[in-house]
């Protein structure tokens, strides 16, 4: 069922041709040069009033009428008329007869006007009326001009900003609305809002945009549905405190759980701005704390600060804070845009100076982990300085970075450790455009201090190891060119070899605990590394050559169109370090060539652009001596605009964490015409033959309202499970519908089919674009 609902939403839009919105445009637009932000209601009592009209009756102390055709002007206000009285002390004016009113602002057709110049204000009786600047139109039993207070007051009033027609497909009813062309919000008093002539909900107040300015005030529901946790539906208030900051209060009931309330605080000084976002749910109906024996329901909450500061003219400093109550929290309920299948969540504070020749960052670095997996350490504090001042013309350097941890742990059967770490590089460099060569050389010299821990946990004692280890390597690149005939078209083909000659000491590290080191992939950039791991715990022996090729394609406007690159390292020794200690698993042939084989595996990388519409990215690790593929990626993506956009993939690996990866994905957003528009996205796992996630649905888009309505269903993960590799999915499945309804004159939502997808397990990537 999920395939054939995918595949026919698909193939269903791709035979229709979308055309653009076309919405109602008033005929007769503004004319002030300005915008309408920054104009206001015009009611200047020494500017000359012009009036015309085929008779004419006028008295020096008596009232004035005109009949007949009568024309009325005063600066930008224009009014017609069947016929105007003028008081005798010419300070009102009284109007009646197929009234028509316009000025910068609004257009109005009206029975009577009366308008009195003393207080600035005019007002129309039974009365149509179209905003100019402002998109909206309705009706009015009275429709009151305040010039002074620059607004509009309108009683038994009708507000929409659908097409003029009989019956508009929304609009709002009220005793009162107040429309302040200043502050551009509106506000109604006991309304109520009609969907196609029926009334849906009763508002005693209600305040709504003009424009896009911000304002206090509810903005628009959602409503999903899901096996876990039932009807779900929030409704975010906006509180707009000022002009450097605001808040968002979401209530939100998920009829299966409970209550949650969540909260967000935005703030921007002169020299900071950062969010706090808070979550809360007193009491879970579907959660029971196994931590706490006893202690039944348990409250649920979890936070996030986020925080940047230029302290001073040298220092600046950021802060990424989190902090989540259980394990099942995110997969149960969801965090910002926390995926439910992670596993870990950094928590850093950092401190930052930069300076003309060297640069000093601290660190604070700590994890949230969820479930039985491995806790990284915390660093209490990582400090790094590097010097880089002394650079040549003739392209030497040289760089002396120092670096100073702590790293602690939770785990007693980890050692806690001081790390301290130095290493001076001297390099020489040179760039001509048809070839490059840098030579490097350093020496790292790290100490360690670390807990000596006994079999059954106990710290005995301290030891210290030291290790330094030279470095040397050479790096060199080619760039060759000729010109070339592409499908008939003329390009510019490059090819450029490149190599890597990598010289490291020995230096037995079986010693050495793990803090921060992690063996990284060998794709076609991570073989002309330095280190095949991430931190410095582990740098091992080396004396061995990169080889690689890359070719590309450029147009006759410099743009890459293609991009071919394939290279493999070869192992001219057998490196003597040991990595027995190292918990490799899923990288365990990896090892084995670095210890035992004469290569490495081949890395291949291609990416390909056809006519700005078509893109192909391709990643291949390939065994050449075992014959079999390590890991590959493809992902084929058809772009024909920011509305028709088609995304094709397939990875798969043979092994990580134990267990082996082959996924194929589909992912779309496809617009039909010029209201409706389809998202879809798709991905199944080949190797256990199930759905891991789908979305499918439609989005409605008129000049006045927005529908979205979708289904989705996705494997249920359990990250609170004692054997850590259930996080990868179990077999249950948590499915429902989504339903969002906006009503676009009070504050539209953009681009609301690709937000739905990126809440998923598989987020929408853009494609590759090469240099364009």
């Amino acid at each position: 069922m999920i395939r054939i609902l995918l595949v026919s939403v698909f193939f269903f839009s791709s035979c229709l041709a979308a055309d653009e919105l076309q919405c109602y445009v008033n005929a007769s637009v503004s004319k002030a040069d300005e915008p309408a932000s920054t104009q206001t209601l015009e009611t200047d009592p020494n500017l000359p009033i012009i009036i015309e009209a085929d008779k004419t009756e006028v008295s020096k102390e008596s009232a004035a009428k005109f009949i007949g055709d009568v024309s009325i002007r005063q600066g930008n206000n224009s009014i017609r008329a069947n016929t105007a009285n003028i008081s005798s002390n010419r300070d009102r004016i009284i109007a009646s007869g197929g009234i028509e009113f316009s000025n910068q602002f609004f257009q109005a057709h009206s029975d009577v006007l009366e308008a009195d110049f003393n207080k600035s204000q005019l007002s129309l009786t039974k009365t149509k009326y179209q905003l100019d600047n402002f998109a909206g139109h309705g009706q009015a039993g009275v429709f009151l001009i305040d010039e002074k207070n620059q607004k509009l007051e309108l009683s038994d009033a009708t507000f929409t900003n659908c097409p003029p027609q009989a019956a508009p497909d929304w609009q709002l009813k009220s005793e009162k609305i107040t429309l302040s062309m200043q502050d551009e919000w509106g506000e109604a008093w006991h309304s109520r809002i009609e969907l196609f002539e029926v009334p849906v909900i009763y508002l005693p107040y209600l305040s709504f945009p003009l424009t896009d300015k911000r304002k206090s005030g509810w903005l628009y529901p959602s409503i999903e549905t899901s096996t876990q946790s039932g009807l779900d539906v929030s409704a975010p208030y906006y509180w707009n405190i000022s002009q450097q900051m605001d808040a968002t209060f979401t209530p939100r009931l998920l009829s299966k759980r409970g209550l949650q309330l969540g909260t967000e605080y935005r703030y921007l000084t002169k020299n900071s701005e950062g969010e706090i976002y808070f979550e809360i749910m007193s009491s879970d109906s579907e959660f029971v704390a196994d931590d706490i024996a006893g202690s039944g329901i348990q409250s649920r909450n979890a936070i996030n600060w986020l925080h940047t500061a230029q302290l001073n003219e040298f220092w600046d400093t950021s802060v990424d804070l989190i902090l989540i109550s259980d394990d099942s929290y995110v997969s149960d309920l969801g965090f910002k845009d926390l995926n439910e299948v992670d596993t870990h969540v950094q928590r850093r504070v950092s401190f930052n100076r930069i300076d003309k020749n060297w640069d000093l960052s601290i660190n604070l670095r700590d994890f949230e982990v969820f479930g039985s997996h491995s806790r990284p350490y915390r660093t209490l504090p990582e400090i790094s300085l590097n010097y880089s001042g002394y650079t040549q013309p003739e392209g030497w350097s040289l760089e002396l970075p120092a670096e100073f941890a702590w790293f602690h742990s939770e785990e007693k059967s980890l050692p806690n450790a001081i790390r301290l770490h130095t290493e001076p590089k001297l390099s020489w460099s040179i760039y001509r455009p048809a070839w490059e060569l840098s030579i490097a050389s350093s020496l790292a010299s790290t100490a360690y201090h670390q807990q000596n821990i006994t079999e059954v946990g106990e710290v005995d004692g301290y030891d210290t190891i030291t290790r330094t280890l030279p470095r040397f390597r050479v790096n060199g690149r080619l760039i060759l060119e000729r010109p070339v005939d592409w499908f008939d078209k003329s390009m510019r083909q490059t090819l450029e070899p490149r190599f890597q000659y990598l010289r490291v000491g020995y230096k037995s590290q079986q010693n050495i605990g793990l803090y921060d080191s992690v063996l990284l992939q060998d794709d076609f950039i991570g073989l002309f590394r330095e280190n095949r791991f991430s931190g410095i715990d582990r740098i091992p022996e080396a004396n061995q050559l990169t080889l690689g090729v890359t070719t590309r394609l450029f147009n006759r406007f410099n743009r890459e169109k293609l991009r071919l690159s394939i290279g493999q390292i070869l192992y001219l020794k057998e490196s003597r370090t040991d990595f027995s200690d190292f918990n490799f698993n899923d990288n365990e042939q990896l090892i084995q060539d670095i210890n035992e084989r004469g290569e490495s595996a081949l890395a291949l990388e291609l990416d390909l652009d056809i006519r700005k519409v078509w893109f192909l990215h391709y990643g291949l690790q390939f065994d050449a001596q075992q014959g079999e593929t390590r890991k590959s990626q493809v992902t084929i993506d058809y772009r024909r605009d920011e509305d028709h956009l088609l995304q094709f993939s397939h990875r798969y690996l043979k092994n990580i964490a134990n267990n082996g990866i082959q996924q194929l994905g589909l992912t779309s957003f496809w617009r039909i015409n010029s209201q409706w528009q389809t998202f879809a996205s798709f991905h199944q796992d080949l190797r256990l033959n199930r759905t891991v996630e789908a979305q499918a649905g439609l989005l409605y888009q008129s000049c006045c309202w927005e529908l979205s309505l979708g289904w989705q269903t996705k494997v249920q993960s359990n990250l609170a499970a004692n054997d850590s590799q259930t996080s990868v999915a179990t077999d249950e499945r948590d499915s429902g519908l989504m339903l969002s309804f906006t009503i676009r004159g009070f504050g539209q939502s953009s681009r609301a089919a690709r937000k739905i997808l990126n809440r998923g397990l598989f987020k929408y990537r853009e494609p590759h674009f090469l240099n364009q």
